[in-house]
């Protein structure tokens, strides 16, 4: 089994990297990682629908699109992600239980009592830290977690607070649960960890923490060869990066087909809007107003990407010629997203 400490934070990379030791790569592999903010979306769900377009436009943060399923995740560098890839009989591949046994069992023997629950989330006391989902093609098992260590909660909030009920559509739905950093267990409880646990000292650090993950399995994994990406699989993994984990195609567009409807009110003012997406791109859009001024503003908008940003622009546009203002520009985005 090839054991990897990756020291890459690029999201993008980190992404494709999963995908490429899992296609391209018959041996076992396991995978330590972290990476810089970013919002990590389940393969069957809307993009759109699990996040906060103006929050994540603003601070930068890229949406990226996984190959596994279930739910949106935030990602920073408080953040540790652990990667199982494993071969077996196709119908016994799924096992939420033996993919995140030995992470709970490096936590209770630090003296944090985890567990798993919900089928894929380890708690402690009953809060979670950990999130997990998988991906199987044929004999061949993809089982990735995330470990909460010391994230930007805040942050994590913020990016992927959503509305669903904007949207009609056959998607994936994210779960939300009451989340927690491990470093606040530790903090908590530091005195009976140096005590209880086989550890002489308390965690304070998620790179220290990391390390230990990654030192655990090496020594008490039985067949498991240290692999360093070597210059063909940084390039391997850049070219899946840009031939799809940096487009659009595939973060927004892969399941882009919905309808979107919603209504604002802003001082006198008032806008509805009913729209059609195929592959993230708006087909069909009709938007009501008490001003006759926003009347025929949606053949602007039609053919467009039903992305913060383009729409942004063009309605940027838009109130440079004058055919809108400041105030309608602000009302047209809380609308459209």
């Amino acid at each position: 089994m090839f054991l990897i400490l990756n020291t890459f934070h690029n999201p993008y990379f980190n992404i494709a990297l999963e995908e490429y030791f899992f296609s391209k790569f018959q041996e076992p592999v396991t995978i330590f990682y972290r990476n810089s903010p970013s919002v990590i979306l389940g393969k069957h769900q809307i993009a759109l629908k699990e996040i906060n377009s103006r929050y994540v436009a603003n601070n930068k943060i890229p949406v990226i699109r996984r190959i596994s399923g279930g739910g949106a995740v935030y990602h920073d560098l408080g953040n540790i992600n652990f990667t199982f890839i494993k071969n077996g009989e196709s119908e016994k591949l799924s096992d939420f239980p033996k993919f995140t046994e030995p992470i709970i069992k490096l936590l209770n023997d630090l003296g944090i009592s985890a567990k798993l629950a919900n089928k894929s989330d380890i708690v402690v006391n009953d809060v979670k830290i950990s999130g997990n989902a998988e991906h199987t093609f044929k004999n061949r098992i993809l089982h990735h977690g995330t470990i909460l260590f010391s994230s930007d909660l805040q942050n994590l909030s913020n990016s992927l607070k959503q509305d669903e009920n904007k949207f009609v559509d056959n998607s994936v739905k994210s779960r939300r649960a009451n989340v927690m950093n491990l470093i606040s267990f530790v903090e908590q409880h530091q005195s009976n960890l140096i005590s209880n646990s086989n550890f002489s000292k308390v965690l304070w650090d998620v790179e220290e923490f990391l390390t230990m993950l990654y030192m655990n399995f090496l020594i008490y994994s039985s067949d498991i060869q240290q692999y360093v990406l070597n210059k063909i699989d940084i390039k391997n993994i850049n070219q899946l990066v840009d031939e799809k984990y940096k487009t659009f195609e595939w973060n927004y567009g892969y399941l882009g087909n919905y309808q979107f409807q919603n209504v604002v009110l802003k001082d006198d003012l008032r806008l509805q809007v009913y729209l059609n997406a195929e592959n993230a791109i708006i087909k069909e859009i009709e938007i009501e107003s008490n001003d006759e001024n926003l009347f025929g503003i949606s053949k602007f908008i039609v053919g467009k990407k039903h992305l913060w940003q383009e729409i942004k622009e063009e309605l940027i546009t838009l109130e440079k010629q004058a055919k809108i203002n400041k105030l309608q520009l602000g009302v047209l985005m809380d609308l459209l997203f």
